[in-house]
């Protein structure tokens, strides 16, 4: 690692549950309104705490950031719900990864995969409790919050319900203007006529 404002700071990792809220914010960081030398020197320094065993020769290297910052965005959006999968496979070997029961289950087929931010994430995900780990229906917005939770905060949670008032009035809007437009029909024609209803264009 190079030197720098954390050169004299040992290398702490991160526990599990710490490394999880830094993965899920870092995913989802503006890096090109990152102007701070400061802040990508802890980007990195973060990265190098998270990955451990893995070199940072130069942490603070912008490219290799944004790098490791679109692998773990990948990795964490395919795999935000229950049920969601994840496989990438080469020549060398395939890596899959299953999110069952608020548990990953990370699997490796012919041959051996080298070590790479995508192994790490993976592997550290496996560790930990993903129960809370969800991905918002409105904004698609990778979060965490409640288990079950479906919205990423209340801005999300308070406009989808805004839209589903909207529907749930212009649907009732709609019965009582067929329910008026059946009444006149009858009264015009007759009282046993049925009233076809108009076919949804599509």
């Amino acid at each position: 690692m190079s030197k720098g404002i954390h050169e004299t700071t040992p290398l702490r990792p991160m526990a599990d549950g710490e490394a999880l809220q830094w993965l899920v914010a870092f995913a989802q960081q503006d890096l090109d309104r990152t102007e701070s030398p400061g802040a990508w020197v802890d980007i990195g320094w973060n990265l190098a705490r998270l990955f451990n065993e893995v070199e940072w020769s130069a942490p603070e290297d912008r490219v290799q950031i944004k790098k490791a910052q679109a692998a773990i965005r990948s990795v964490l959006e395919k795999l935000s719900r229950e049920g969601d999968t994840y496989c990438e496979g080469a020549s060398i070997g395939t890596r899959s990864a299953e999110r069952k029961d608020g548990k990953l289950h990370v699997g490796y087929q012919s041959g051996h995969l080298e070590l790479n931010v995508v192994d790490i994430v993976l592997r550290l995900l496996a560790r930990i409790n993903l129960d809370r780990l969800g991905r918002c229906k409105r904004c698609e917005a990778i979060f965490l919050g409640e288990t079950g939770q479906l919205y990423c905060g209340k801005q999300c949670a308070n406009a989808a319900a805004a839209g589903a008032y909207r529907k749930r009035k212009r649907s009732a809007i709609n019965e009582k203007a067929r329910t008026e437009y059946e009444k006149q029909q009858r009264k015009q024609l007759n009282p046993n006529v049925r009233v076809g209803r108009k076919r949804k264009e599509t």
